[in-house]
Formats: structure tokens, sequence, C-alpha cells
């Protein structure tokens, strides 16, 4: 990897806002690259972690910021195991991937570029991984997620041609009905390996969804049924029916089901029909049918203690910033550092799970 020159920046006086999430750091079959190791990223403090102002602008793409290329690649060979990890607090100072009050999907896509300057919007998008609601278990991707401190976990299609590519993290968050929340993030890699092929259901994004799509709809807190958003999924990477899992799971592990069978690479592109039907009786989720008590202090996610989640003020996002984008300005709080071009750095060592031993528990 090339050294990077970076410069902190030390937030004074800020407001702290949490709830939101990023795409900090990728791991290749268990192994982290580093903290911001070939990631774009939005290098403003205050809005890093921020959803994209539009799902159907820009931004959708690789996130705020994400058209500006970082000096890093990833190599990766197809068939490794990547894991997308997130956090609310990119410096990994607090725990947390997102607040538990934001409940939705997460995916993966990838897109060929010939070089890392490529534009990064328009078609040439595919699926490898997509999970959304499991109806078994009243779990939403982002709770296991949480659980798994913020890995999402798929893989490179073993098949797939060498070359640079975009590994593409896309979060949902429906705890605003009417106004869905995307969280977008991309990594820069070159694939290695003998496979020869070349994905055919491309999607261009923007434009793979808008604010007609049925997933973009959906009021969490009555009965609903969750169609799943964006093309068909590509490869042998993640799984595309999350509806069928029906084996509960315990507070302390993934919700993610097993993967389904390899779809034909050569599968038209379409809208995928994945759906789950659920009963208002079933939503409860962590507040019941009551929106209004989302975001309250004192709740606890899968796999961790109230008293844990308690030191993210849940009150304090209003998630009032679609327009702007700028008023969690702040966020990180006075004494957490911010490094250009992706690196979190708070001066000093942090204590994580063993990142192998996530993986293999999802």
């Amino acid at each position: 990897m090339h050294p990077l020159i970076i410069t902190s920046v030390l937030l004074t006086g800020a407001h702290l806002a949490s709830g939101h999430t990023r795409f900090t750091t990728l791991h290749v079959n268990g192994k982290s690259q580093g903290d911001g190791i070939c990631i774009r990223q939005d290098s403003n403090p205050g809005t890093t972690t921020n959803y994209v102002p539009s799902i159907t602008g820009p931004e959708m793409a690789c996130g705020i910021g994400g058209d500006i290329t970082v000096p890093d690649t990833c190599p990766v060979v197809a068939g490794d195991q990547i894991s997308l990890e997130h956090r609310m607090w990119p410096d990994g100072s607090q725990p947390g991937a997102i607040d538990v009050s934001h409940k939705g999907n997460t995916a993966v896509y990838m897109k060929k570029v010939s070089s890392n300057a490529d534009e990064v919007t328009g078609n040439g998008w595919f699926k490898i991984y997509w999970d959304g609601y499991d109806a078994a278990t009243g779990l939403w991707r982002t709770d296991s997620m949480n659980a798994n401190d913020g890995l999402v976990t798929t893989s490179i299609p073993s098949v797939l041609a060498a070359g640079e590519y975009l590994v593409r993290s896309e979060v949902l968050a429906l705890q605003n009905v009417g106004e869905p929340q995307m969280y977008i993030g991309c990594a820069q890699v070159q694939v290695s390996g003998s496979g020869t092929a070349t994905p055919s259901n491309t999607v261009a994004i923007p434009g793979y969804i808008d604010m007609s799509t049925p997933a973009m709809q959906v009021n969490i807190y009555e009965s609903f049924t969750f169609e799943e958003d964006g093309p068909v999924k590509y490869g042998s990477g993640g799984s595309n029916s999350p509806s069928n899992s029906t084996a509960p799971v315990s507070s302390s592990e993934s919700a993610t089901p097993a993967s389904s069978a390899e779809q034909a690479t050569t599968a038209a592109s379409a809208v995928a029909a994945t759906k789950t039907s659920v009963a208002a009786s079933t939503v409860s989720n962590t507040y019941g049918n009551d929106p209004s008590a989302a975001g309250s202090t004192g709740e606890s996610w899968a796999g961790e203690s109230a008293s844990e989640d308690s030191l993210m003020d849940k009150n304090e996002d209003s998630d009032s910033d679609v327009d702007d984008g700028n008023s969690n300005d702040g966020e990180y709080a006075n004494k957490y550092q911010w490094s250009s071009w992706g690196r979190w750095n708070n001066g000093r060592t942090r204590s994580r799970r063993s990142v192998a031993a996530m993986v293999k528990r999802q």
C-alpha cells in the first residue's frame, strides 16, 4: 500500500449527533485492510456519516465525496470473502454500526472500471448481495449488522473477470416513513483470478430506484410487504431470499440467512421479486408499533447492553437534515480526530472482537 500523508482535524465545541453510519473498513478473508484504506469518502467530519441527499442524485453511486479517488486499491481474488464494516463513529471510539431505530436492508454492488478515475455514476453496477427483513425472527439486516460489529459479509463472485472494480455498500433505513435514508460508500479493489465472466444484469446508479419503488414506501410500524429493491443478485455472493430463513436467531448472533444457490451469470436485468409479508402484530421490533418511541434512550440492540447503547444520545438525531446535509456538523464530538483520505485516529488502540470470529459467525 502507498503511504498516506494525512492531516488530523481536531473538532472543538462540536455538537454530537448519533444514529448515522458509514462504510469505514474493508476486510478480506477476515483480515482488515486498515481503517479508510481503499475507501472513498467525504473528508468533512460533519457530514461523512450522513445519508445521501437524494435517492435519485449522483451521490447514490458512491456516497458523498465518492466521486473522488483515493491512493490505495485493495487486492482481492475472485471467490474471496469480503466484509464491509460500518460504524456510527468512524474512529470506532464508541460501539454501534447504526442507531437501533434505523431499520432496513443492506446490499453490496460492484462495478468494473478501466481505472479508478472512471465515472462512478451510470450503468455497469451489479448486485452481489442483498438481505432485508427476516419474518421468522422479526429482525432487519441492520439489526444483525449491529450484532456483528457492523460487518456485512459476502463473496466476490468466483467467475468474475480480473480487473479494477468498485465495491459499493448500501444501507437503507426506513424509520422515517416516506423519507427513506440511503447510506452509501465505495471501496476500490483489484480483482485477480482466472474468471472470465462479465455480468449482463447491470443497472445504472442513480436510476435503479426512485420513490415509487415499493421498498421506499414501506411503513415498518404497520403491516407491510417488503420487496427487494434493485436488480437480481449476480453470482454466488450473499443471499437473495432473506424471508426463507426460518431458524430462530439468538440476540448475540447474526440474522443473516444461508446463501441461496448460485444464480446463472447470464441472468437478465430485472427488479427482484423477493417479498416478505408482515402482519402488524409482528412489527414491534424494538419499539412496538409506535414510531414516536424510536430514538428514546436506553434501548439495546442484539448483543449489547442497554447501558452501552445509552452512550448514544438518540434524541439528538432529529433526522431533519435531508435537504441541507449539514445539520450534523461536528458529528464526532470534540475529542475525536478526523484524518483526511479516510483514516480515523483517536490516539489509542481500539479493542474489538476477532474479525475472523465475527465473519465465521455470520
